[in-house]
């Protein structure tokens, strides 16, 4: 890069030597300008630039690599530049403009022993890693690609929650409820590597279609009990009995906590980069018969007699569904037959990036609301058009209002 510029100016100068003096008009303050560089800019400010977004987009985007969490890094260790993503980490060797995915045991500092070929029928043993592959996190990886994902470099374990975790060359995989999903492993290699938080910091305005990030930190729940309150309307305290409220938890600094097993399940769903900052404590809603909490972006919900929380379908609790519709014969459109709705340039870019497991099927066909904004409700987000991009609406607040105001009578 240094030397492309170096030759850029170097041509400019020739260029205007070249030219008769009356023709020359000097940039402002004597120095050329300097060549745009392209860049992407994210819905939580952050963003790439040149190489790392030529890197960014052959690793996958952020169907596999998520938003990024920071700005470049020089860590004078590795001796490379690093930028950090949600799930992953990109390195650039300074002497070489070439940017590669790091694999994820240098990402978690971890890579087991080898083991031993598993007997279990339901088990492949890769001799490339020395690690087996079972059952459903086997058949996930099998239905994935395989290349993104890369070889199993641990043994599947137990985590808390009781799921199974494994760890692979530039992935964590997690396994619960029935559920698997890619664990969010940039921001524990951030803290692992003890960088300066200044880099977390976003370098650019937030855009008006994303509202700032509380910041949070891990504190005792009961210190700020009294400063939670839940913004829905006469929502239901929490008996003691149900989980959700335990000693330790995620405490924001708008005074909202997450705590329990809606930390556990929050932090699974992506935590503050996927569905922002809590709007409410969790509350007990009668109507639904559900313990919920609000985020910015979606809802967590919990059975009465549940022993874990999972992700709410949002627009669904909204009942914002309408009847099916044949398929679009357009190319640019996908139909899926599951709820039958067509999902259509941009939005249908936005949503193979963002991936069907985190947005859900579509509900709704792309329609203007009463703002002339055009917007497509999922099972689990709302996409809409604003400033030539789609981004993803937050539809928190439109539910609490929703749930407050006794405009949805039941489940």
């Amino acid at each position: 890069m240094r030397l492309s510029l170096q030759l850029g100016f170097a041509l400019w100068l020739s260029a205007c030597s070249a030219l008769p003096a009356v023709q020359i008009t000097p940039p402002a303050g004597g120095t050329p300008p300097l060549p745009t560089v392209p860049g992407r800019t994210f819905d939580n400010g952050h963003r790439i630039e040149g190489v790392f977004l030529k890197g960014f987009e052959i690793a996958g985007g952020l169907a596999r690599l998520g938003q990024p969490i920071s700005q470049p890094i020089l860590d004078r260790d590795l001796g490379w530049v690093l930028q950090v993503f949600e799930f992953g980490v990109l390195a650039q060797d300074p002497s070489d403009e070439r940017v590669f995915p790091l694999r994820a045991n240098v990402i978690l500092g971890r890579q087991t022993a080898p083991a031993a070929p598993s007997p279990d029928s339901g088990c492949t043993f890769f001799a490339e890693t020395g690690h087996n592959l079972c059952h459903s996190l086997r058949l996930f990886w099998e239905s994935s690609d395989r290349a993104r994902l890369g070889l199993p470099i641990s043994e599947e374990w137990v985590e808390n929650d009781g799921g199974l975790t494994q760890d692979f060359e530039f992935a964590r995989l997690h396994a619960v409820a029935g559920q698997i999903a890619r664990q969010p492993i940039g921001a524990s290699f951030f803290a692992a590597r003890g960088y300066d938080a200044a880099f977390l910091e976003p370098p650019v305005a937030i855009t008006p279609t994303s509202l700032p990030r509380a910041t949070a930190s891990l504190a005792p729940l009961p210190t700020l009990a009294s400063t939670a309150p839940a913004i829905a309307a006469s929502p239901s305290p929490i008996p003691p009995e149900v989980a959700g409220a335990t000693p330790t938890a995620l405490v924001f600094s708008n005074g909202l906590a997450v705590g329990g097993e809606f930390l556990i399940a929050y932090r699974a769903a992506g935590g503050e980069v996927w569905l922002g900052s809590p709007l409410s404590a969790a509350f007990v809603d009668q109507d639904l018969g559900l313990t919920l909490q609000v985020f910015e972006y979606g809802a967590l919900a919990m059975e009465p007699d549940g022993d874990h929380a999972f992700l709410a379908s949002v627009t669904t609790l909204m009942g914002r569904q309408q009847a099916p519709v044949p398929a679009a014969n357009d190319s640019g459109c996908d139909y899926f037959e599951e709820t039958g709705h067509n999902v259509c340039y941009e939005f249908r870019t936005t949503y193979r990036e963002l991936g069907r497991l985190r947005l859900g099927f579509p509900l709704t066909e792309v329609a203007m609301d009463t703002r002339g904004v055009l917007g497509q409700d999922f099972e689990y987000a709302r996409l809409e058009w604003l400033n030539g991009k789609v981004h993803r609406a937050p539809i928190g607040r439109d539910f609490l209002r929703t749930r407050s105001a006794g405009a949805f009578s039941g489940s």
